[in-house]
């Protein structure tokens, strides 16, 4: 994965642009993660995040309190499982009656 600039897990790269205070990806396969594009995403310093994907009509919000250098990068990791959840062969939604 190619480097960009930024702080912390919020690096700029390919595939990403800056706007209203945090990433767009305007070419998720160049960014390397498995987001519609336009998905917009944010990650706070003690642990929070959050990311709305309006191709998959997807929002997601996580919250954990942690304030490290040395963080896991959970919103890829996030991204990535919930693309995975949601991408399976045979998955339905639940209906409701």
């Amino acid at each position: 994965m190619a480097q960009g600039w930024g702080v912390g897990h919020q690096q700029l790269r390919p595939g990403f642009g800056y706007g209203f205070n945090g990433v767009v990806f305007t070419d998720p396969k160049a960014a390397g993660i498995p987001v519609g594009v336009g998905t917009y995403h944010w990650d706070g310093a003690a642990g929070t995040w959050f990311w709305v994907d309006p191709a998959n009509d997807l929002i997601f919000v996580g919250m954990v309190q942690l304030l490290s250098e040395k963080s896991p990068a959970l919103q890829a990791t996030t991204q990535t499982l919930m693309a995975n959840a949601i991408s399976q062969p045979g998955h339905q939604a639940p209906t409701t009656s």
